[in-house]
Protein backbone atom coordinates (compact mmCIF):
# COMPACT_ATOMS: atom_id res chain seq x y z
CA UNK A 1 0.00 0.00 0.00
CA UNK A 2 1.59 3.35 -0.94
CA UNK A 3 1.99 5.67 1.69
CA UNK A 4 0.13 8.37 2.59
CA UNK A 5 1.05 11.91 3.89
CA UNK A 6 -1.02 14.05 5.70
CA UNK A 7 -0.54 17.96 4.96
CA UNK A 8 -2.29 20.55 6.93
CA UNK A 9 -3.27 24.05 4.68
CA UNK A 10 -3.98 27.54 6.76
CA UNK A 11 -5.42 29.89 4.05
CA UNK A 12 -3.61 32.96 4.61
CA UNK A 13 -6.00 35.74 3.75
CA UNK A 14 -8.43 38.31 5.00
CA UNK A 15 -11.57 35.98 5.00
CA UNK A 16 -9.89 32.36 5.33
CA UNK A 17 -13.76 30.58 5.69
CA UNK A 18 -14.61 32.21 1.91
CA UNK A 19 -10.92 30.85 0.71
CA UNK A 20 -12.07 27.22 2.05
CA UNK A 21 -15.67 27.41 0.41
CA UNK A 22 -13.70 28.25 -2.76
CA UNK A 23 -11.35 25.27 -2.59
CA UNK A 24 -14.45 22.85 -1.61
CA UNK A 25 -16.63 24.65 -4.35
CA UNK A 26 -14.15 24.25 -7.11
CA UNK A 27 -12.23 21.16 -6.61
CA UNK A 28 -8.83 22.63 -5.88
CA UNK A 29 -6.17 23.55 -3.51
CA UNK A 30 -4.69 27.04 -4.76
CA UNK A 31 -1.26 28.28 -3.30
CA UNK A 32 -0.60 32.19 -3.69
CA UNK A 33 1.90 34.16 -5.28
CA UNK A 34 0.65 34.00 -8.84
CA UNK A 35 2.99 36.22 -10.02
CA UNK A 36 5.74 33.99 -9.92
CA UNK A 37 4.39 31.86 -11.93
CA UNK A 38 4.29 28.42 -13.29
CA UNK A 39 7.02 26.29 -11.29
CA UNK A 40 7.52 23.91 -13.65
CA UNK A 41 7.95 26.41 -16.97
CA UNK A 42 9.65 29.22 -14.98
CA UNK A 43 12.57 25.60 -14.01
CA UNK A 44 12.66 27.01 -10.41
CA UNK A 45 15.22 24.39 -8.52
CA UNK A 46 13.73 24.10 -5.51
CA UNK A 47 12.47 26.38 -2.58
CA UNK A 48 15.10 28.65 -2.82
CA UNK A 49 14.31 29.63 -6.32
CA UNK A 50 11.09 30.42 -5.00
CA UNK A 51 11.97 32.15 -2.38
CA UNK A 52 13.81 34.51 -4.31
CA UNK A 53 11.14 34.95 -7.19
CA UNK A 54 8.57 35.87 -3.87
CA UNK A 55 11.13 38.22 -2.72
CA UNK A 56 11.38 39.92 -6.15
CA UNK A 57 7.40 39.87 -6.88
CA UNK A 58 6.56 40.72 -3.32
CA UNK A 59 8.74 42.64 -1.63
CA UNK A 60 6.49 43.80 0.38
CA UNK A 61 5.97 40.56 2.19
CA UNK A 62 8.50 39.05 5.08
CA UNK A 63 7.04 35.28 4.72
CA UNK A 64 8.80 34.57 1.72
CA UNK A 65 10.54 31.22 2.93
CA UNK A 66 7.19 30.22 4.49
CA UNK A 67 5.79 30.27 1.08
CA UNK A 68 8.02 28.88 -0.89
CA UNK A 69 8.44 25.70 1.04
CA UNK A 70 4.85 25.45 0.65
CA UNK A 71 4.91 26.19 -3.21
CA UNK A 72 8.00 23.68 -3.41
CA UNK A 73 5.68 21.42 -1.65
CA UNK A 74 2.58 21.77 -3.89
CA UNK A 75 4.88 20.96 -6.69
CA UNK A 76 7.51 18.34 -5.87
CA UNK A 77 6.25 16.92 -2.22
CA UNK A 78 2.58 16.28 -2.44
CA UNK A 79 1.24 13.48 -4.27
CA UNK A 80 -2.15 11.89 -5.44
CA UNK A 81 -3.77 10.25 -2.63
CA UNK A 82 -2.54 12.80 -0.07
CA UNK A 83 -4.78 14.04 2.47
CA UNK A 84 -4.67 17.62 3.32
CA UNK A 85 -6.61 19.48 6.02
CA UNK A 86 -7.84 22.66 5.39
CA UNK A 87 -8.53 25.27 7.93
CA UNK A 88 -10.69 28.22 8.11
CA UNK A 89 -11.63 30.23 11.06
CA UNK A 90 -15.46 28.49 11.36
CA UNK A 91 -14.58 25.25 9.79
CA UNK A 92 -12.43 22.94 8.68
CA UNK A 93 -12.25 20.04 6.46
CA UNK A 94 -10.30 17.51 4.88
CA UNK A 95 -10.15 16.54 1.03
CA UNK A 96 -7.55 14.04 -1.23
CA UNK A 97 -5.26 14.92 -3.48
CA UNK A 98 -6.99 13.94 -7.07
CA UNK A 99 -4.09 15.13 -9.56
CA UNK A 100 -0.76 16.34 -10.18
CA UNK A 101 0.18 20.24 -9.59
CA UNK A 102 -0.63 22.30 -12.40
CA UNK A 103 -0.33 26.23 -12.29
CA UNK A 104 -3.91 27.82 -13.22
CA UNK A 105 -3.90 31.77 -13.28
Amino acid sequence: MPQVTIWRLIAHHEDRDAVLAWFLTHGRIAAGHGAIGDIRARGYKGAEDIRDAIQHFYPELSNSSNGASSLWNFFEVMKVGDLVILRGVKSSSVVQVESDYFFDR
